[in-house]
């Protein structure tokens, strides 16, 4: 009576097996990674991946700082602006997928520098770098939030008077937003605090931050270069 008590747990067990992996497999099968590209639910982005967006048109990317203690503002606005970066990781959803951003370019010819709070002065900007890898992640939360992790950028200008002006920005992270109506990676006054080591003294005191949107978000590794798409 034990034996058979113990072949019918044993072929119970099996059974439940037969049933319920065909089942995991295809819910594994189905459920979508965070990004995927062509559509959501579409195929799942490959780790390794090259992602590139340029700015979405009419959007262009700025920088603003201002001196709060003597009413001036600077807002540096480009034309041009584009961004590569390598995924790293790509989880089924929910979750982050994680990247890493190689490469963020602004053309310094594609820029103009607007001062408000000083007549007749004129900026040229020489240069906006941004010092690269950075991490970067995109969740599926709420709002599909992008974090990019330890953004830096210097600033070179020319002015009357002073001459020429290097100005070094960092921040903690940098916080955005995806949307898939477009693929695009939007920043929207992100504020950024002045480095007084390697600045020029005329920067300190300076608040800062940036906008730019985007996109569209394109995985350049797949023939076509489909749209990305978050889940």
């Amino acid at each position: 009576m034990r034996m058979t008590h113990r072949l019918l747990a044993a072929t119970a067990a099996a059974a439940a097996l037969v049933i319920v992996a065909p089942v995991a497999a295809a819910w594994a099968a189905t459920t979508p990674h965070v990004l995927t590209t062509g559509k959501t639910g579409g195929t799942s982005v490959a780790v390794n991946a090259v992602l590139k967006a340029g700015l979405k048109t009419g959007k262009p990317f700025t920088l603003a700082f201002s001196y709060p203690s003597f009413s001036v503002t600077i807002e540096i606005t480009c034309t041009k602006s584009a961004f590569t970066t390598k995924v790293t990781a790509d989880p089924a959803r929910p979750g982050a997928a994680s990247l890493s951003l190689t490469s963020l370019t602004v053309p310094a010819a594609d820029c103009t520098a607007d001062l408000t709070g000083i007549s007749g002065v004129t900026i040229s900007v020489q240069s906006v770098k941004f010092g690269v890898p950075h991490k970067t992640t995109i969740s599926d939360a709420t709002g599909d939030p992008v974090t990019v992790t330890s953004p830096k950028v210097t600033l070179a200008v020319t002015a009357p008077v002073v001459g020429a002006v290097t100005c070094i920005f960092s921040a903690a992270k940098m916080t955005g937003a995806a949307s898939n109506t477009g693929s695009v990676i939007a920043f929207t006054n992100q504020p950024i605090d002045t480095v007084a080591s390697g600045s020029d003294s005329i920067c300190n005191g300076a608040t800062a931050s940036i906008s730019a949107s985007y996109g569209p978000l394109a995985d350049t590794s797949v023939t076509g270069s489909p749209h990305v798409f978050v889940n």
